[in-house]
């Protein structure tokens, strides 16, 4: 018997939706596995016309799938419908009520597909290509080697932030792993979009013990908010303590840095259950709030969400969708997005689930306040069985001032492996994440860990450009690549 085709699997599902809705069979959920991955889509900016209207005739939002009746009580189909709609368990249409606050929507049948049946493989290819060595020999610098690459871009410049490992460390001290006792933060900034890079500085003045550092440009107050924390114990998630300095010169001179640590106190789980900075991808959202975050370690450990509406003078810790408690999510390290409509994409190792050799996707729909659960991202597989950090970037699609209604394209980037962080790969995602079809690798069977992504912009024309830097130990390479000849707009 043949294998049926992937248009087969879709044409049969599309006739059992059609079924049902002739046979008026009553309310049905989506399968536990796919019903995050479609109330993404329901609440994603794909649907954004409809939410905002049924937001405005006074309906209750995140709005949920469900295949159920129309206003009428007949005509059962895939729909996204407001809460209001719903009886207490939010899982039927309420009979009777001539609710008319959803949005009908064919796509959520494609989505059901995906999720229940075998997928295409992604197309991509392999490149190689001639990257920049961004801080030279480490150890000119003063470092044993540098890691986690974390990228900011300013009016004026690309600045770059990393640890600085082992650079005034004893020989008994080297090769500590994640030990960050003698760690210092370190900068180097580009004023050519990433082409050349100024020679590095030191952020913490060599104190020692001072790691993860991650820059977010303020774009509403001209200001760049930089976060880092002190360690003490050889446990990164014991005794340590995070500071925040600001710039208001891009990066050129910093403020005083201010003991922020007690703004996390709701994510930490005492003793060896302190948040870790980590690496990742932190943003400004288009509604100008600041959102970072780490994970905690320890037993009951997960991810945290911190986001400041104020410029970083106060922080709020965000509620997780997880078995953690309330404020953690579950998961490791992450990294965030903005979907450009109040929903945030998050992607993170996939290490704590079921599906771990995939990585995690999560969804927020009211600008990081909340997360949904953590769901497998089918084609984005680990380079090995403990993951890597993967960096994540948002970028507008041409018409989204104008129309509101296209998804931005999500560029994503690990090391592919197998067996180890090795072939970075950079992925696309037209769907807000909910796929990634489409790659480009960069260094087919070279090292590269982790990484960080950005969007530069040409001075004359404005078209996007992608920075990449990643770890190729003990520096780090960094490459500009184009992005409309293998992912163009929708």
């Amino acid at each position: 018997r043949e294998t049926p085709s992937w248009d087969d699997l879709m044409m049969s599902t599309r006739m059992m939706l059609s079924g049902m809705m002739v046979a008026g069979i009553a309310a049905t959920a989506p399968p536990l596995h796919c019903a995050d991955v479609m109330n993404a889509y329901c609440n994603s900016i794909a649907l954004q016309s409809c939410t905002a209207k049924i937001k405005a005739d006074g309906g209750e939002l995140p709005l949920v799938a469900l295949d159920d009746v129309n206003e009428m009580g007949s005509g059962t189909a895939w729909r996204c419908y407001s809460p209001t709609c719903l009886d207490s368990t939010k899982t039927h249409y309420r009979p009777g009520s001539h609710c008319r606050l959803y949005c009908s929507t064919p796509a959520l049948a494609e989505i059901l597909s995906n999720c229940t049946h075998p997928r295409p493989a992604p197309s991509g290819r392999e490149i190689k290509v001639n990257a920049t060595n961004v801080w030279g020999a480490a150890k000119a610098v003063g470092c044993g080697q540098i890691r986690t690459p974390e990228i900011t871009v300013t009016p004026s410049r690309v600045v770059l932030v990393g640890q600085c490992r082992n650079g005034n460390a004893t020989a008994r001290e080297q090769g500590l792993g994640d030990d960050m006792r003698t760690d210092q933060v370190v900068s180097i900034a580009s004023t050519d979009g990433g082409r050349t890079w100024d020679p590095a500085s030191f952020q913490t003045h060599g104190a020692r013990g001072c790691s993860v550092a991650v820059a977010v440009y303020d774009a509403v107050r001209k200001t760049v908010v930089l976060q880092y924390q002190a360690f003490t114990s050889s446990n990164p998630y014991t005794g340590n303590t995070l500071y925040q300095a600001t710039s208001t010169d891009d990066g050129l001179t910093w403020s005083t840095p201010r003991n922020i640590t007690a703004a996390l106190s709701q994510c930490n789980s005492g003793p060896g259950g302190q948040v870790c900075g980590a690496a990742g991808s932190r943003l400004q959202s288009v509604s100008g709030r600041l959102l970072f975050s780490g994970h905690n370690g320890g037993g009951g450990g997960g991810i945290c969400v911190w986001y400041s509406d104020d410029g970083g003078a106060t922080w709020n810790t965000t509620a997780g969708g997880g078995t953690n408690g309330a404020l953690l999510i579950t998961g490791n390290e992450n990294s965030i997005a903005d979907l450009w409509n109040g929903s945030l994409y998050m992607n993170g190792r996939g290490t704590d689930f079921p599906f771990a050799g995939h990585r995690a996707s999560y969804w927020s729909h009211d600008d990081g306040a909340t997360w949904s659960p953590g769901v497998e991202a089918w084609n984005l597989v680990e380079p090995n069985t403990f993951g890597c950090d993967g960096a994540i970037v948002a970028v507008p699609t041409s018409t989204a001032a104008a129309d509101g209604h296209t998804p931005p394209r999500l560029f994503f980037t690990e090391p592919s492996g197998p067996g180890g962080r090795i072939s970075l790969r950079v992925w696309c995602s037209r769907d807000s994440g909910l796929s990634w079809d489409r790659f480009v690798g960069v260094n087919l069977g070279e090292v590269a860990a982790y990484s960080a992504v950005e969007v530069v912009r040409d001075a004359a024309t404005r078209e996007p450009t992608l920075l990449i830097v990643w770890e190729q130990s003990p520096t780090m390479l960094s490459y500009r690549l184009s992005i409309d000849d293998w992912c163009p707009e929708l």
